[in-house]
């Protein structure tokens, strides 16, 4: 299913035409056509082993294995967050930060990348003094230091608690309401990609079978009728059986 979008081609971020990887005789990525256009919020779900990651990795340029005769073009920075930090931990905070800047001095953009995730007091503390969610506030300023024009995130909440990691997808709403980078977001968890995205993509045997606006706005909530009719559908989609009505016949004492 095509999104119907009513944005100028022009502003693409990336875009992909054709594009088709295989491990040996097995294709996991089968001509992938996609556009992500400037400030979108991009889900991308599917079962494990569909070629999310592989998708990812393509657009990130760290795989070079794609072959056939596709197209892929990528505008301006981007920046990867995986599903660990990847801080160094010899390094402080602020130097985890600075890291892969030019001669890594630019110590007073760091620190304002600290301010925008909330960490501007853990400058100089050592990345084993940091929670969970910490070092992945620390991973996203990284991400930030370069004025990215693409953020792609590999499942980086998965690894958090519960409540950690809705604290972190607030903060990587505000973090997109404020710089405006594309965002492609891969996850498992179909309500994280509502709340989050405004475009949800499902891949399924390294096709894209669904691709659609996000019809639904934060304000409704998660237990609202159009959210559950909407998260069902995708669950189908990805083949997660649903539990069959039953209605249930209160016996009085």
């Amino acid at each position: 299913m095509a999104a119907d979008r009513s944005l100028n081609v022009n502003d693409a971020v990336v875009s992909l035409r054709n594009l088709t990887r295989s491990f040996g005789h097995q294709t996991v990525l089968d001509g992938v056509d996609l556009d992500i256009h400037a400030g979108e919020f991009v889900a991308l779900l599917g079962r494990s082993g569909c070629g999310k990651s592989t998708l990812l990795r393509a657009i990130a340029r760290l795989d070079t294995g794609i072959s056939g005769e596709g197209q892929l073009i990528v505008s301006g920075q981007s920046s990867v967050l995986f599903q660990d930090s990847r801080i160094l931990p010899w390094m402080s905070v602020l130097d985890n930060v600075r890291l892969g800047t030019p001669n890594d001095m630019d110590s007073e953009r760091a620190r304002r990348a600290l301010d925008g995730v909330g960490l501007a007091d853990k400058a100089s503390a050592w990345p084993k003094t940091l929670s969970g969610g910490e070092q992945q506030r620390v991973a996203l300023a990284r991400a930030l230091m370069r004025n990215p024009a693409l953020i792609l995130a590999d499942e980086p909440f998965s690894a958090l608690d519960a409540l950690t990691r809705m604290r972190m997808q607030s903060l990587l709403l505000d973090v997109h309401a404020r710089f405006q980078p594309a965002v492609l977001f891969v996850t498992h968890d179909v309500d994280e990609a509502l709340v989050l995205a405004n475009r949800i993509i499902v891949l399924d045997a390294g096709r894209i079978r669904y691709d659609r606006l996000n019809p639904l706005k934060l304000s409704q909530g998660r237990g609202s009728t159009d959210f559950e009719s909407l998260r069902q559908e995708i669950l189908a989609l990805l083949g997660v059986p649903l539990p069959a009505r039953t209605d249930i016949t209160l016996i009085p004492d």
